[in-house]
């Protein structure tokens, strides 16, 4: 079989069904089992990331937190 009829990664990320003649490629097999398995830690990882970003965040800041000036701001 010819590695331009059926790609591994693009069958595992569309989760498409893996043609019978495909399956039957002990190499593409294998190769589709990775892709399986690298595209699901990816979603995991990208759900994380997600996560953390819809996140409320940290809170306001107290007053440590906050800068204070070493001196009064200049007039004119």
């Amino acid at each position: 079989m010819r590695d331009e009829e059926f790609d591994a990664l693009m069958t595992a990320i569309t989760d498409d069904p893996v043609p019978d003649e495909a399956r039957d490629d002990p190499v593409f097999a294998a190769a589709h089992a990775a892709a399986v398995a690298d595209v699901a830690l990816l979603r995991e990882r990208l759900g994380e990331v997600g996560d953390a970003l819809a996140s409320a965040g940290p809170g306001p800041q107290s007053p440590a937190d906050r800068v204070v000036p070493l001196r009064p701001p200049r007039t004119a």
